[in-house]
This record gives C-alpha cells, sequence and structure tokens, in this order.
C-alpha cells in the first residue's frame, strides 16, 4: 500500500509492530524543486522529516542508505 492509498480508519503498522487506526491526514504543499530523500528504496520524505531507527529519533540525513532525489510530486 502507498501512502497515497492511506485513509482515515485504515490500520498501519507502526513503532515496535503495534497496530493504529489512522485519526487523519494532511497534505501540505511543498515546492516540487526542493529535493526529496528516498530512504531504504521505498519511502520518499523530504531530508529534514523525522525518522525512527533503532528505537532513536534521527534525520534521513544522517542514514547511510539514503538517495537524494529531485523531482516534482504529483
Amino acid at each position: 500500500t502507498t501512502i497515497k492509498d492511506v485513509c482515515k480508519g485504515d490500520k498501519v503498522k507502526v513503532s515496535g509492530d503495534e497496530i493504529t487506526e489512522v485519526k487523519c491526514l494532511v497534505k501540505i504543499p511543498r515546492d516540487s524543486s526542493k529535493p526529496l530523500t528516498s530512504l531504504y528504496g521505498d519511502l520518499t520524505i523530504t531530508p529534514n522529516h523525522p525518522i525512527r531507527v533503532n528505537k532513536v529519533w534521527t534525520l534521513p540525513s544522517k542514514e547511510a542508505l539514503t538517495r537524494l532525489l529531485i523531482h516534482a510530486t504529483t
């Protein structure tokens, strides 16, 4: 399932393999000329979006398995 297919009320797996219900979704306008980061091959987020790795919050720019992407959003 891609993030574009997630809806309010869906059940999703979160940290610690727990399952929770999606309460709401927010679409934030973004300048399509600004870069995105591809993490682990299937997660594309802004470079300043915090992620949790091995139970520690960090930024994608600090992870070795990131790849900077520049493309327009759809």
